[in-house]
Order: C-alpha cells, then structure tokens, then sequence
C-alpha cells in the first residue's frame, strides 16, 4: 500500500523556506478523510521532472519515482495568483434539448499532467475552485500517460493498468481528491471515463433549481459516441468500392 507524507513550508532565521513534516506515511485514504475538504487542496511538494515521468507504469515503477515524490501540501483556495472571471451577462435561455443546460455558464478546460510544474498545478486547481464557484462546470483531462500513435491501439484497449497505478500513487491527480476539494456541493456532470491515456471528467456547481442533477450525462456522452462511430461506419460503407459480383 503506498504511502505519503504531509508537509509545509515554514521559513529558517534567514527567511530561506524549510520543509517541515506535518504528518508522515498516510495511507491515501487517510488524507482523503483527514485533509482534503471544499477550498482544501493536494499537491506534490516538489515537481517530479519530465524524466522521471515515463509513459509506463511499469517504468515509473523502476524509476521509484512514487517513492521518490512522496511528499505533498495542502493549500488553500484564493491562494495562488489565480483570478478566475466569467461572464456576467445572464446565460441566454437554451433551446430544444439543450434546455437542461441553459442555466450553466461556458464549459472550461484544466489539464494536468504528472509533471506539470507544481505552481501551476496549484494555479489551475485554484483557478478552477474559482470558475466553480462562479457557475462554470470544469472539464479536467488528465493525461495519465504519453504514448506514441504505434502504441495507442494497444493502450486504448487495456486501459486499466495505467489507470490503476495513477490513481493508487499519485493522489492529486485522482478525481475523487479532486472533487472533494471543490465547493460544498460540487459533482460530477460526467463522471471519469478513461481510454488508458487520458483520464478526465467534468465537475460542476449544484444551482438552485438544478435539473442536471436528475440526468446521466455519463451515459448520454456514450451514446452520443456510439451514435459518432456509427454514422463514420455507414459513410466508411457508402464510399467504399464494391467487389464485383460473382
């Protein structure tokens, strides 16, 4: 079972930055429970450099590069030069099927990777506490894994070993943490869905008189994606050369 430490910042008599353990060797369980709440966010204490951030898990186990970045800091909302704005013209009234949507602000985008920069990590994070707040729905897209076009298929169909090792050593990337961070009433407008290199989801406020809350955005985001592949089947068809007949 992987394990973190929990760690600040405080300044030496010279006014250098000192690290200092607030809590050692937490189960990820354990900081979810204990740390992690509304305006309360994880990051790594350190940046992890793009070398130890190999498109295998297999790799990054090698590298130790878990054990290594083990330790992470709690920060808080508001705290980094993040300066969310929106709109503040009233959203315009859908129509048609769109209408369970009218009352939400334009969707906005974070992506995160391993080894993005802690500080900008932390600024987006924060940046999207903000948007939040402020109405807008977040689509995060994590990227669990870089891989080139000759290795896709084969990742694309076996997903769930990079997922795995992601989510069960590195906790400021999970989406759990990262709901949980969000506003008071914060949730999924669709929930994690991964191909094995991407991770993401869409966080989004709970409005009053909110009818979102009663619909499966998950599952209309696959049929719309059966509904894509099919009509590329039937045009694939359509265009193709037909065999001469016996």
């Amino acid at each position: 079972m992987h394990k973190i430490n929990i760690v600040e910042f405080v300044k030496d008599e010279d006014g250098h930055p000192v690290k200092k353990i607030v809590a050692e060797s937490l189960t990820l369980q354990q900081v979810y429970d204990d740390y992690i709440e509304p305006g309360k966010f994880l990051r790594l204490a350190s940046t992890v450099p793009k070398s130890h951030a190999p498109s295998d898990h297999v790799e990054l186990e090698k590298l130790r590069t878990a054990r290594r970045y083990r330790d992470y800091v709690i920060f808080d909302a508001y705290s980094t030069r993040a300066q969310a704005k929106v709109d503040t013209k009233k959203p315009l009234k859908a129509r048609g099927n769109q209408v369970e949507i009218a009352h939400l602000r334009a969707l906005r985008e974070v992506h995160l990777l391993l080894h993005s920069p802690m500080d900008h990590f932390a600024h987006m994070i924060d940046k999207a506490y903000q948007l939040i707040t402020l109405g807008s729905p977040i689509e995060f897209d994590i990227l669990i894994r870089h891989v080139t076009e000759k290795k896709a298929a084969r990742i694309v169909s076996q997903p769930k070993d990079s997922l795995d090792y992601a989510c069960g050593h590195f906790p400021h990337l999970r989406p759990d943490f990262i709901l949980k961070s969000m506003p008071a009433k914060s949730r999924y407008l669709v929930q994690p869905v991964t191909d094995g290199i991407h991770l993401q989801f869409v966080i989004g406020p709970e409005l009053e008189g909110d009818r979102l809350g009663k619909m499966d955005l998950t599952k209309r985001l696959f049929n719309v994606k059966r509904a894509v592949i099919l009509a590329m089947d039937e045009k694939k068809d359509k265009t193709t050369p037909q065999g001469n007949p016996s």
